[in-house]
């Protein structure tokens, strides 16, 4: 009997995965362990999913994720200290540098990019952006306003993007502002790289009311205005709605988003008694926390 005939097929998942048309790039912290679980969830079954992590720089112990977080992913990344440089923008870029570097090895068309505090509640949407992409190299969840953006602008809450279009403007961030200069946010950066590289960018169909996704919402509490993203993909920014929705006295998001382990105990124990009960003295007592 020859070795052709003698040989087992093995198929490994996770393999085949790693040739899908999509990957995904997570961008995380270890304050948007809240949300994380259920991004992650909502990302199933789409593609490759790397979690690109900030560092916390101490107490590691406490700080990383949870056995149940790395069984929702593909691989993890988590990039060095950045504590010389105050503000979200340079570990952003370093997530953007070090998923670049690993997805760039992959056979993938595409690239999308989620943060880990936001959801998608209708992630086979994915597909009509790709169609609404269609020749063009990048299509975000928002672009430039000239109601409310003087300068370049690139929303980089949520993008889709093809992967050589990707690299080229994480090298361009790269070449021009690092060491890092204070010339702008994440925003601008990427907006100013697409039009110095002539990037073809497609704009959505319908842009958001407001780049945060979540100060928007209707009589009975629901978000809304969240343009292209929120009719094709069901995006929501659930820190950004955890935040608002309290200062402006609204219900809070809806319990099945939460992780639990990570509501600070002060105001879980008025979420606990809301969600047990539905008795709305709950939710005004969270409102003060």
């Amino acid at each position: 009997m020859g070795w052709e005939e003698e040989r087992i097929v093995i198929v490994d998942d996770r393999a085949n995965r790693w040739n899908n048309e999509l990957g995904i790039i997570v961008t995380a912290h270890h304050g948007q362990r809240v949300f994380m679980k259920a991004c992650l969830e909502s990302l199933q079954g789409l593609g490759w999913i790397l979690v690109v992590y900030d560092n916390p720089q101490d107490r590691y112990e406490i700080n990383m994720l949870d056995s149940y977080h790395y069984q929702l992913i593909d691989q993890f990344c988590m990039k060095h200290p950045t504590k010389e440089v105050p503000g979200p923008t340079y570990p952003q870029f370093w997530n953007y540098r070090n998923g670049i570097d690993l997805m760039i090895g992959r056979n993938c068309k595409y690239i999308f990019t989620i943060g880990a505090d936001s959801v998608l509640e209708r992630p086979e949407g994915i597909w009509e952006v790709a169609e609404l992409l269609g020749d063009g190299d990048i299509i975000s969840c928002s672009t430039k306003n000239p109601t409310r953006h003087k300068e370049a602008f690139c929303g980089t809450k949520s993008f889709l993007v093809k992967t050589q279009a990707f690299k080229a403007i994480v090298d361009y961030l790269q070449e021009l502002y690092v060491p890092w200069k204070n010339v702008g946010n994440m925003e601008v950066r990427f907006g100013r790289a697409i039009r110095d590289l002539k990037i073809n960018e497609v704009i959505v169909p319908e842009l958001p009311l407001e780049d945060q996704f979540a100060h928007s919402y209707d009589k009975e509490g629901n978000c809304i205005n969240r343009g292209t993203w929120g009719a094709l993909l069901g995006y929501r920014h659930l820190a950004g709605e955890n935040k608002i929705r309290k200062v402006n006295k609204i219900k809070p998001v809806e319990e099945k988003y939460f992780d639990k382990k990570y509501i600070q105990p002060k105001e879980l124990q008025h979420l606990e008694k809301y969600w047990e009960t539905k008795d709305w003295a709950h939710v005004e007592n969270w409102w003060k926390t």
